[in-house]
């Protein structure tokens, strides 16, 4: 076997270490991972030369730098993404090989198959210094476009960590490094990094002015997405006031999830897409300072009670906005009547709300509206009558909906209604016959619906009607017989 080309050991998380003889397939080009244990030190890896992608496992059992250095990475200029794991870190970022290969030859026991013990202990003790240093070891070749560092137990990035970020390095993830206390100020000057992934940062406290660099003029010059998560210190995220320099110049999409205290947070000028998850509602009052955003995520934020105003007056193109889990909104701003482009609008779970606003109708783009797990909302009123390009309204577990309003006649592009589990709901408005697209009507769980309404039977294209558990349905009516 001394021949193989390719061994594709992916997505077997259960192995506890590397075959013996690894080191003699000089012909190896393809190893998506390596797991380091006492039966298998990184050394082995110095002499294959290895392609595509790399995601080497437990490196708390690298004990000296000598071990890190025979492992020769940053020789190997095929590679094009590098993972490297500490601990039970783990990723199916990068283990997504083109060549083929297989396990057969190896006839593995049982023992081998062990699930690797965890040290979450001896990992928590391990040397900071020591672990920086053998990352200084592992710094790839300039041809890695892609790297990844999972569960690095050091207290801070190592200087010559900078060194690794050559021109063609365009995917940066950096997670569950809980022990930095700063974020590496090197990663602004990547000419060509386009997605930056920070995520499990437990003592980060602030991104300040070196996150950019005192002398940058330009700093992440080509970064296009970027995600913060899991930073439950953090409270700061500052700008920078100087015109003569800028930040982000061409970010589009920004998703920050689970910082709970972050309050502030820079200008984005070009930012189209924005996801905040489990944050504080202080967070919004920056936000709101973007103004090209297409589209808007809010989701589980338990404390918010209203939105902001400008949020929604400086970004007139939005296109998709979802409100998600945000159990004690209230209300929904006038200001959504001045979003023209506005194509799809999702509300789930603010049991709180309990209207739509004002001006509602003059959603004339909207195509798509689901409202679910609203149980304050017991009226929708004329006002859906204005959305004439609706194709899709989803109504779901809305237990206070006692009446829909005759403006639903007038939605004459709807081709899918969808009303599950109102409990409330006894009646559907009349005017079905002015609904010339609608195809797919589902009622579902609707227990004080009685009777269905007469104009249904004028509905021409209508292709599917499901009616599930409403127990007041006592029948159909005569006309459909001929439906």
């Amino acid at each position: 076997m001394k021949n193989l080309r390719h061994l594709n050991i992916s997505g077997c998380d259960r192995l506890a270490h590397m075959p013996n003889g690894i080191e003699e397939l000089l012909q190896l080009q393809t190893l998506p991972m390596y797991i380091v244990s006492r039966l298998n030190n990184l050394g082995v890896l110095g002499p294959l030369n290895l392609r595509g992608e790399l995601k080497i496992k437990h490196l708390e059992n690298v004990h000296t730098t000598e071990e890190a250095k025979e492992a020769n990475i940053w020789k190997k200029r095929h590679l094009t993404s590098l993972g490297l794991c500490w601990g039970n870190a783990d990723s199916n970022l990068i283990m997504n090989p083109t060549s083929k290969g297989s396990l057969s030859w190896l006839h593995m026991g049982k023992k081998d198959v062990e699930p690797q013990p965890s040290e979450p202990n001896s990992i928590r003790a391990m040397d900071g210094k020591l672990a920086e240093e053998v990352l200084s070891c592992l710094k790839p070749h300039e041809n890695v476009k892609s790297l990844h560092v999972l569960g690095y137990p050091g207290f801070a990035f190592p200087r010559t960590f900078s060194k690794w970020l050559l021109a063609k390095l365009s995917t940066i993830e950096l997670i569950n490094c809980g022990e930095i206390l700063c974020l590496p100020a090197y990663i602004r000057s990547s000419s060509r990094l386009k997605t930056l992934r920070m995520e499990g940062m437990n003592k980060v406290e602030k991104i300040g002015l070196e996150f950019y660099g005192e002398n940058s003029i330009v700093a992440f010059p080509s970064l296009q997405e970027l995600q913060l998560k899991d930073f439950p210190v953090l409270e700061g995220w500052c700008g920078i006031d100087d015109d003569n320099r800028s930040i982000f110049p061409l970010l589009r999409k920004l998703s920050i999830k689970s910082c709970p205290n972050m309050s502030q947070a820079p200008i984005f000028l070009s930012l189209q897409h924005l996801s905040l998850h489990s944050c504080s509602p202080r967070i919004l009052d920056p936000a709101s300072k973007s103004t090209s955003l297409l589209t808007l995520v809010i989701q589980d934020f338990a404390e918010l009670l209203s939105l902001p105003e400008k949020l929604f007056e400086n970004n007139s193109l939005l296109a998709s906005i979802d409100i998600i889990s945000c159990p004690n909104l209230q209300s929904l701003p006038m200001e959504f009547q001045n979003l023209n482009s506005l194509q799809a609008l999702t509300i789930r779970w603010c049991q709180r709300l309990s209207y739509l606003p004002k001006g509602f109708h003059k959603l004339t783009a909207l195509k798509s509206l689901e409202i679910t797990e609203c149980h304050s909302i017991s009226t929708l009123g004329e006002e859906i009558g204005g959305l004439k390009s609706l194709k899709t309204l989803s109504i779901e577990n809305c237990s206070s909906l006692g009446f829909i309003s005759l403006g639903l006649q007038h939605l004459t592009s709807l081709e899918h209604l969808t009303i599950m589990y109102c409990s409330n709901l006894a009646s559907l408005p009349d005017g079905f016959q002015n609904l010339n697209a609608l195809k797919r009507l589902t009622l579902i769980n609707c227990p004080e619906l009685q009777l269905l309404p007469e104009s249904l039977k004028f509905a021409n294209q209508l292709q599917s009607l499901q009616l599930h558990s409403c127990s007041k349905l006592g029948s159909l009516p005569e006309w459909f017989d001929n439906f």
